[in-house]
């Protein structure tokens, strides 16, 4: 004898109760995932409690709030905090949701989007709103705000904060220090903690800035000018020679007040860049690639330089100027 199987399709009855188990669990998952206000019908699009909103903005506006509102997994709570926060899905770029704050306890509800910061009002805010229960304080809210767009939240958006300001003391750097390197009064020898001590030249002045009269040529050492005059104007090279002492024969240049260029390297031409000091080697060649009828009996000694000047200066300077001197 054989057993005998039926095989064949549910019974009707069977088919409901499983479609009914079905239809209660997608509800129960959707209840969950929605919020509190979620089945309030303004939830869907109608603005008519916001009467600030702009006339152009509010169709767009209403139909991005309908479909966060409306669509499963939109809108989510943010971890850890309050139930008055969510992260509502962001269009332009899914994986960074906005944030909406509704904590605050006069209405208000914040977003960190561009829309909300221009208007106070954004489809954002408006679906994370609803779903935090807290739609109708919020719109009482907004109506009491000012209806001008703030068009300087547009420029400032998402802007960089180091944006206007130095990032380094460029003015300091470029003027020099405004107070004088103190000079070190006591040298500690080399048999305790502190060596190499450098020791400045007694009478200079690392701030000195030597000021001749305009378009004359006076003649000057190196150590006592501005501690940033380093470039011949003529030859573009160094003005303190190799191994050079301070006061001594080739420590000793020639400076004048015209105006002055630069080279702008990015036009690739010389610009005048105003009147000051300009300084020379101690050589009719390097002066007269500047000023081409230069005379060397044009050379001013002030006082100062003249109660210095030894033998091996005055060799030095009539033998570079090409000129017989007769009161050195």
């Amino acid at each position: 004898m054989y057993s005998t199987f039926r095989i064949g399709t549910r019974s009707e009855s069977e088919t409901a109760s499983n479609s009914t188990t079905r239809r209660k669990i997608q509800n129960q998952r959707q209840k969950d995932q929605s919020g509190p206000g979620c089945d309030n019908p303004l939830s869907y699009g109608d603005l008519s409690e916001f009467v600030c909103i702009p006339t152009a903005q509010r169709p767009y506006m209403a139909q991005k709030f309908a479909t966060l509102i409306s669509s499963n997994g939109k809108i989510s709570r943010v971890p850890g905090m309050t139930e008055n926060a969510c992260l509502v899905s962001s269009n332009s770029n899914p994986r960074k949701p906005h944030f909406v704050d509704a904590t605050f306890k006069n209405g208000k509800v914040a977003c960190d989007c561009v829309n909300y910061k221009t208007f106070k009002v954004c489809a954002h805010a408006l679906a994370g709103a609803q779903f935090c229960g807290v739609f109708r304080e919020y719109s009482a809210w907004h109506n009491q705000q000012s209806t001008t767009p703030r068009l300087d939240a547009i420029v400032e958006h998402k802007r960089d904060t180091s944006v206007g300001l130095k990032k380094t003391k460029r003015t300091q750097r470029r003027l020099g220090t405004s107070v004088p390197n103190p000079s070190v009064t006591k040298v500690i020898t080399p048999s305790t903690s502190l060596i190499n001590v450098s020791v400045p030249t007694p009478g200079t002045d690392r701030n000195a800035v030597v000021k001749p009269a305009p378009y004359t040529w006076e003649l000057h050492f190196l150590t006592t000018c501005h501690y940033k005059t380093k470039t011949c104007t003529g030859c573009k090279k160094a003005l303190k020679h190799l191994n050079a002492d301070a006061f001594s024969a080739l420590d000793l240049i020639v400076v004048t007040h015209m105006e002055k260029t630069y080279f702008d390297a990015k036009e690739q031409k010389e610009k005048d860049a105003g009147i000051g000091n300009v300084y020379f080697h101690l050589s009719l060649d390097c002066i007269r690639k500047k000023v081409a009828d230069f005379e060397a009996k044009e050379l001013i000694f002030p006082d100062s330089v003249v109660t210095k000047l030894t033998l091996q200066h005055k060799r030095r300077i009539k033998a570079t100027m090409k000129y017989n001197f007769t009161f050195i």
